[in-house]
């Protein structure tokens, strides 16, 4: 995609909403510098990438178009920061973080394309590549190259706690309060998300001060039996929702993506892929 192409992308969006926390206002600093630049291409490039995961883009088509189409997020805010002063330690923490982000990120714009191309939310098919002999319909395949065409991999193992490659679990068994619709005792409400399970309590609660969520969010029940699953071939939709950010984890609501720590005291970052 050229200059002027994305110019004419970014002349059709609306500038981002605070009310979202950090990661809105880290996209309103992107959108006053892509409104002030003028000179540098690859500047503004990097800068349509930050601004394009902001959870408060409006028109939903345009913004995956953006993702798609630039990712320098990740390059700039390193170099940004080096040029700051920052140590090399916290620049590794910064770059282990935005790993995190960055990937189920990806992932979302897979799942969304195939759902504005007219695949709905509950035929979507997270099956790894190794297990692709199994599918019936590779179109519903999120990681197939004849479905959503998104990357599938593991977690870095710096970022995790047993210093081994993450798995990433995908599932519908969650609603988020405040997101979306919600509808007493069924799923209809429930969003699609992105679950690593395991973190580092250090990146955990980083995650969560970057995105504005402040203290530790700690669940009183055991989630891991839920948020482990994943939607493969013989993947059943809950009949009910389990709730993020009701009283049992209040700092959560509203939030499409943040850390908690699970009641047997796993760190699990989650990530919104489709809001329902």
């Amino acid at each position: 995609m050229e200059e002027d192409e994305l110019e004419s992308i970014l002349n059709k969006l609306e500038p981002p909403d605070s009310r979202y926390g950090a990661k809105a206002r880290t996209a309103d600093a992107a959108w006053a510098k892509l409104q002030q630049s003028q000179s540098n291409k690859n500047q503004r490039k990097s800068l349509f990438s930050v601004f394009s995961n902001a959870p408060a883009a409006r028109n939903f088509a345009v913004a995956c178009s953006l993702i798609l189409a630039v990712g320098g997020v990740l390059s700039y805010s390193v170099t940004q920061y080096s040029r700051s002063g920052g140590g090399a330690t916290e620049e590794a923490n910064l770059i282990n973080n935005a790993q995190i982000t960055q990937y189920p990120a990806s992932v979302r714009t897979a799942t969304i394309r195939m759902v504005i191309n007219g695949i709905k939310v509950q035929e979507l098919n997270f099956t790894p590549p190794e297990n692709f002999d199994t599918l019936t319909n590779f179109k519903t395949a999120v990681f197939h190259p004849q479905g959503g065409g998104g990357t599938y991999r593991h977690a870095p193992a710096t970022i995790m706690a047993n210093k081994r490659p993450g798995q990433w679990h995908f599932n519908a068994e969650f609603e988020i309060e405040g997101i979306g619709s919600s509808r007493a005792n069924h799923s209809d409400g429930n969003e699609l998300l992105a679950f690593l399970p395991n973190i580092k309590e250090e990146t955990c609660l980083k995650l969560n001060k970057d995105l504005g969520i402040s203290g530790p969010i700690k669940a009183t029940e055991n989630y891991a039996p839920a948020y482990s699953k994943n939607i493969i071939s013989n993947y059943t939709w809950p009949p009910r929702e389990r709730v993020l950010g009701d009283r049992k984890t209040p700092g959560l609501r509203g939030q499409p993506f943040g850390c908690f720590q699970n009641n047997d005291g796993t760190y699990v970052y989650f990530h919104t892929l489709v809001e329902r």
